[in-house]
């Protein structure tokens, strides 16, 4: 009985963690995109990255020919992968950029 106590609190806990990172995405998606040079001085290592954590940015460049990684899971129920490209800003620097999740394709490849 103990053990079933414990493991009821430990959802209570993970389901008040969660509704927690809800309420922070659906409080910083509403705030404006902003470009992302404004919101982060790439001299400063120790930045507010957490502060930034969801937040939309805008960033103008071209994306780094080969720099396009997929991070295999399911979303909805369908099989695919979440697709990362690095984007080059301009003066050396760059950004790593969520394009988005797709489906796999026929031969179990992200596309």
């Amino acid at each position: 009985m103990a053990l079933l106590a414990t493991l009821g609190v430990w959802q209570l806990q993970r389901l008040d963690e969660r509704r927690a990172r809800n309420d922070l995405f659906a409080e910083r998606a509403a705030q404006p995109a902003e470009p992302v040079d404004a919101l982060i001085d790439v001299d400063d290592p120790e930045g507010p990255v957490d502060e930034l954590r969801f937040r939309t940015v805008t960033a103008t460049g071209t994306y780094a020919d080969g720099a396009t990684t997929a991070v295999r899971t399911t979303q909805d129920g369908a099989s695919g992968g979440w697709v990362f490209s690095t984007l080059a800003t301009g003066d050396g620097e760059s950004v790593v950029v969520l394009r988005g999740f797709t489906a796999l394709a026929d031969d179990g490849s992200v596309p």
